[in-house]
């Protein structure tokens, strides 16, 4: 029985073959520790990158060339009944994951009635985020929760002052909200 992996002699191959092997080679190795880190730990890139002295935008590049599926897994997407090289780490237009599971419960409270009296800033600030950040997912990914935002915005009224409006005349409004939240649980 013929081993599965036996090694080729290169003697055979052109000088232009053997200098990308040899180039190919190179690379695997200078990657190597930094790969058995990132499927051994839940360091991030950027961590083993610095720990590995190597870029961390050429470890990604080769971490998404050469070790897809470990990048795959990492990001919990799924790979069953798909070849990894067809799967879309982050679509286009589209959020990734982590980005998702990061900003959902930050969104969830922009969305709701609860904390109409705080700003993007301040909600972002209670969940321990970065206000333009999250600001920025929003405008992008999430246009439907700052229409009460555009709302104040186009009559040129403060948006707390529209929450607190809202509060003063419309408490129906709140009371329903909060019974159609209660009925969605």
């Amino acid at each position: 029985m013929k081993p599965y992996l036996s090694f080729i002699d290169i003697s055979t191959f052109s000088a232009k073959e053997r200098i990308s092997l040899q180039k190919r080679y190179a690379l695997h190795k200078k990657y190597e520790k930094a790969v058995n880190l990132y499927i051994d730990t839940d360091m991030s890139q950027k961590a083993i990158a610095e720990k590995c002295n190597v870029s961390l935008a050429g470890l990604g590049n080769y971490l998404r060339r050469y070790w897809r599926e470990q990048v795959l897994i990492r990001h919990q997407i799924p790979v069953d009944k798909v070849e990894p090289g067809k799967i879309k780490i982050i679509a286009a237009g589209k959020q990734s994951v982590k980005a998702h599971e990061k900003y959902k419960d930050a969104i969830a409270a922009c969305d709701s009635l609860t904390y109409i009296e705080f700003n993007i800033s301040q909600i972002a600030r209670k969940f321990g985020l970065n206000g333009t950040a999250l600001a920025n997912h929003m405008r992008i990914h999430y246009q439907e929760t700052l229409v009460f935002k555009s709302i104040a915005k186009r009559f040129n009224i403060n948006y707390n002052s529209l929450g607190g409006f809202v509060r003063r005349n419309r408490p129906d409004v709140i009371i329903n909200h909060n019974n159609l939240l209660k009925d969605k649980e």
